[in-house]
């Protein structure tokens, strides 16, 4: 018996699917939800229990008939293909026009492939490391629409808002076109053909039943989702399953890790093109840069504290006493923060987790260092979700009129270009590998010198393991930039 499949925007439903085949796949696409995340989750996706906290992304409705989230039939149908099942599909969606201009030749060839792909397969996530010019692909997807379609890019934050929407002015101003681009976000809701929005915009819109978001979101035919990776949550998922009458919904990333791959494949579809930050450094576009790990030594902290079998509290305590509150740790970020400012080859940035406190027994680790450089003469600033000058700060930094600042790694580890930036300290620690690019990302574009990231081989408790992975990210990534140093003196035998 031929299957049948028909896919609108969000959902596929497939029939006349054989019980084997059906248990292919539902032990394809397995989550591993926390009882909290299914709860939510199952009131917007197709979810099956297996067993424990695993699920499955697929569902059988009461007629027998297969739903699956329509991102996964690339995958759905090359498995039949490879079976020899017979298969028809059909699409329950409005064909959207291209006007099928030529590519603008400022683009590279890895761009322009990048651009093709998303707009022949419709569908998929474009993998481009930071620097690559994610910001390029989308402004010429863009531009080979007619005026008349109705685009969102969605992007995490106001800094992204701001920063993209100047970028797809800039792009589309190469080819004398001038269009009016909407912002939602902050005190922006302005929505034209081509709409920019933050993410939470959108969701608190869906949430409070805002009509223009709701309307918008009905209406959009061409989804591009920038830094995608931020999106797989329930609010973000929440957004992308009210999107029903888009033809393209394309998601641009630097690093699409993320911890259930199928729940970013279910919306948006596989990985359709990949760009490795090895080719960006072979074509000269980042360079490869120095990745310093400095020793850092032991701390005396309790064995009873050590010992406590893992819990949050148990980890946040041991994060206090190890890396925020650990003087000898701050002192050589202060140490080392202060000799690359001497170096004057371009700014530093200082990314920590803690920016802020509710506690009156413990400092932020900003301030920390903060005061730490004080002393030794130097004022940086600190940049937080809440600075209120923060587009001011910013544009400092990229025109070299401060010699750093101490960041939120929420802030400004992906998204925000300051090309001036010559090196990153990671005072944060961490051990995973999409935050851990992202970050480094920051400086790799520095044209003074090769760029510097400075880490730190933390040796006790969980950060010893998480130190490790960030050696082994930072190799996979940047191939032969990682070096571990036994002190600042030896670290500077690199300049």
């Amino acid at each position: 018996m031929m299957i049948n499949i028909n896919f609108d925007s969000n959902n596929a439903t497939i029939s006349n699917l054989p019980d084997h085949l059906y248990d292919v796949f539902k032990y394809r696409f397995l989550l591993y939800l926390e009882l909290e995340e299914y709860s939510l989750l199952n009131n917007i996706l197709p979810l099956t229990t297996d067993y424990g906290n695993t699920y499955t992304l697929i569902k059988q409705n009461e007629l027998g008939e297969i739903i699956v989230p329509t991102g996964l039939l690339i995958t759905i149908c090359n498995k039949l293909k490879s079976l020899g099942a017979a298969y028809t599909i059909n699409k329950d969606l409005n064909t959207t026009n291209l006007s099928k201009l030529p590519l603008l030749f400022t683009l590279r060839e890895y761009q322009k492939e990048a651009v093709e792909k998303a707009l022949k397969y419709k569908r998929g996530v474009v993998q481009i490391p930071t620097r690559g010019g994610k910001s390029y692909c989308i402004a010429e997807i863009i531009r080979q629409f007619t005026d008349e379609t109705n685009i969102l890019i969605v992007v995490p934050t106001l800094d992204l808002l701001d920063q993209l929407t100047q970028d797809i002015k800039d792009y589309l101003a190469l080819d004398n076109k001038s269009i009016e681009i909407g912002k939602i976000g902050g005190k922006f809701l302005n929505i034209q053909n081509v709409t920019v929005s933050t993410i939470d915009s959108l969701y608190s819109g869906i949430k409070n039943n805002k009509p223009p978001i709701l309307d918008l979101l009905n209406k959009t035919e061409v989804l591009l989702a920038d830094e995608v990776h931020n999106y797989i949550n329930y609010s973000g998922l929440s957004v992308l399953s009210n999107i029903k009458k888009a033809e393209y919904k394309i998601g641009l990333t630097a690093t699409a890790i993320v911890n259930n791959p199928y729940l970013l494949e279910g919306y948006l579809g596989p990985i359709i093109y990949k760009v490795t930050p090895e080719k960006l450094i072979e074509l000269g576009i980042i360079k490869r840069p120095h990745t310093a790990f400095l020793e850092v030594p032991t701390k005396s902290v309790s064995k009873k504290l050590l010992d406590l079998p893992y819990s949050n509290w148990a980890f946040n305590q041991l994060y206090r006493h190890l890396i925020v509150e650990h003087e000898t740790r701050n002192k050589l970020i202060a140490d080392v923060s202060e000799w690359i400012i001497n170096l004057e080859k371009g700014p530093v940035l200082i990314l920590v987790k803690k920016v802020n406190t509710t506690s009156n027994e413990t400092a932020a680790h900003s301030e920390l260092i903060q005061e730490l450089l004080k002393s030794k003469g130097y004022e940086l600033p600190i940049i937080h979700g809440n600075t209120k000058n923060r587009a001011d700060l910013l544009n400092d930094l990229r025109n070299n009129k401060l010699n750093g600042a101490i960041a939120s790694v929420k802030i400004l580890s992906e998204g925000v270009t300051i090309p001036s930036l010559f090196s990153i300290v990671l005072a944060c620690a961490g051990s995973k590998e999409r935050d851990f690019v992202q970050r480094c990302g920051r400086t790799l574009a520095c044209k003074n010198d090769i760029p510097l990231i400075v880490d730190f081989n933390d040796k006790q408790s969980y950060f010893s393991g998480q130190s490790y992975k960030r050696m082994e990210y930072a190799e996979e990534n940047y191939k032969n930039s990682v070096k571990v140093f036994n002190s600042l003196e030896e670290l500077k035998t690199l300049y």
